[in-house]
């Protein structure tokens, strides 16, 4: 059975070759080093040796010296197997030296078998008697001073590059660290500004990390780990923890963005508002895994919103208060142009009817004058009528509201050569309500001066009719149409007229356009109660 010696520091490379070696039925011996693999040679010799060049304590170079300087051993096969050593002086080194054979690393198994074998092969039968291998010489050793002094340089060039890569890689680590420091502290300085808190939910665990700003703004200091979804809802307005609990930013489980403002009570009693945005993450199969979003104190845009909401509102009543006055005004100034100076006119247009019988004959030229001034009469009479009905028909006030839009219909659409029609199922004894009453007509009336002014219809149609609780008035023409309603914010002064009026009975009106087809303008008012009954 072959004995075969390896020599190698690494261990992979021994396992390599033993079980090559093995395999092909031989007994191996292993060595670290050349002064371990030296020292059981001369204790049992091998048939062949292989050993790598670069080792600890004894590097293979000189091992080889040994070797050939041992008179029982220089007639044993030295091989030469190595992955550091490669270029064609370092081969001719080892070969000088008295090596069998020279094979760089990694060969194929087939091929460091066979080169094996032959070397085995070309062995002499028996070592050649004689006096010791003499020294190495002078250009031996110079030639091996090289190779070392070369892979040296080699091996130092290598380090001293690895040595700036890792400096580099090193700087730009700290370089990246750095710039990591102060992104986190810059965003955390925005985040304190701005009152911008993030943070993100694991689904699995059932917990939040928050940032430092987000635990401020739900009142729970700047204490380092996760929170659960427990304490949060903890801190939420009773009213609020639906957000936590179902449907809200905190359980969001769609594959979309969710906002939404909640209250938050702190341990001294004050309640502040956030707003929060969140967005579902999923995993490959869709499955929800994490939510992350941000947060916002908004409690002071709260504030002003609610202060707004109320001037609105304190706006519109003195609108409505405004109305109501107006419409009292108008209805006395009506009352007293109708009553008072249309009497006063008919009294004197009787006056001078008389005055004109008696001139008749004997001054005929006064006669004339006093006609005249009749026909003024007769003309100041019926102006004194129409602002009277401009101010508030008193077929309002007398008849109610449905006669007060059929007259007023008659008249506009008289005017503008239209036919018209009024179609009602709500009786007209149920619209008495005196503000439902004159929102009502002062909307249809708004309604049917645009129609005048700006649609060139031939046709209008008015619906009054009861729908569930809502009383619904519809006012349609076959005009021109309107190609772009109003945008909100944008309203003329007639739509804003029409809007406060059924703002201030709570209720809305809406314009639809149908370029070449016309307009519709619907009131939407919620009934009055005792509607609500019949």
């Amino acid at each position: 059975m072959t004995r075969a010696l390896i020599v190698d520091d690494r261990q992979d490379n021994l396992y390599l070759l033993r079980a090559l070696l093995q395999a092909r039925g031989w007994e191996v011996e292993e060595a670290a080093d050349g002064a371990a693999a030296l020292e059981q040679a001369r204790r049992v010799a091998p048939d062949i040796v292989v050993s790598d060049l670069l080792m600890p304590v004894m590097d293979g170079y000189t091992l080889l010296r040994h070797w050939q300087a041992d008179e029982a051993l220089r007639g044993i096969p030295f091989v030469v197997y190595t992955a550091t050593y490669t270029e064609p002086q370092d081969e001719r080194l080892a070969l000088d030296l008295g090596a069998a054979a020279f094979a760089i690393k990694p060969q194929e198994p087939d091929h460091l078998a066979a080169l094996l074998d032959g070397v085995l092969a070309n062995r002499p039968a028996a070592p050649a008697a004689g006096p010791p291998a003499a020294p190495a010489d002078e250009g031996q050793l110079r030639q091996y001073s090289e190779v070392l002094v070369r892979k040296l340089e080699k091996r130092t060039a290598q380090l001293e590059e690895a040595n700036r890569r890792l400096e580099a890689d090193l700087a730009a680590r700290r370089e990246a660290e750095q710039a990591l420091r102060k992104s986190e502290t810059d965003l955390r300085l925005a985040q304190a500004r701005a009152n911008i808190g993030s943070w993100e939910l694991d689904l699995a665990q059932g917990t939040i990390t928050a940032s430092d700003e987000m635990r401020r703004l739900i009142g729970r200091g700047a204490a380092a780990g996760p929170l659960p979804l427990a304490e949060l809802a903890a801190v939420l307005h009773p009213a609020d923890r639906w957000a936590v609990e179902a449907g809200g930013v905190w359980s969001l489980r769609e594959p979309r963005a969710g906002r939404q403002q909640v209250r938050v009570r702190h341990g001294d009693g004050a309640t502040t508002w956030i707003e929060c945005r969140a967005e579902t993450e999923f995993d490959a199969a869709g499955t929800p895994v994490r939510v992350s979003g941000t947060a916002q104190d908004v409690t002071e845009r709260q504030f002003l919103m609610e202060r707004l909401a109320d001037s609105n509102d304190q706006l519109r009543a003195l609108a409505a208060r405004m109305d109501r006055l107006r419409e009292e005004e108008s209805s006395r100034l009506s009352r007293e142009l109708h009553d008072e100076l249309g009497q006063a006119l008919a009294g004197l247009k009787l006056d001078l009817a008389t005055l004109h019988t008696r001139l008749g004959a004997v001054e005929p030229g006064l006669a004339e004058r006093v006609r005249s001034m009749q026909s003024q009469i007769d003309e100041m009479v019926r102006t004194t009528r129409d602002i009277a009905r401009r101010l508030r028909p008193r077929v309002l006030d007398d008849l109610g509201v449905l006669p007060a839009i059929e007259a007023q219909a008659a008249e506009i659409c008289r005017r503008m050569g239209a036919r018209y029609e009024l179609v009602s199922d709500v009786d007209n004894e149920a619209l008495v309500e005196p503000a439902l009453a004159t929102a009502v007509f002062r909307v249809v009336q708004e309604a049917l001066t645009n129609i005048a002014r700006h649609a060139g219809a031939t046709r209008v149609d008015i619906a009054v009719q009861r729908q569930s609780d809502l009383l619904t008035v519809e006012v349609r023409d076959n005009g021109k149409g309107m190609a772009d309603p109003p945008a909100p914010g944008r309203a003329t002064l007639g739509l804003l007229g029409m809007q406060e009026r059924a703002a201030a009975i709570g209720g809305q009106v809406t314009v639809e356009g149908f370029p070449g087809k016309g307009t519709v303008v619907t009131l939407r008012v919620p009934l009055p109660r005792q509607m609500e009954a019949v």
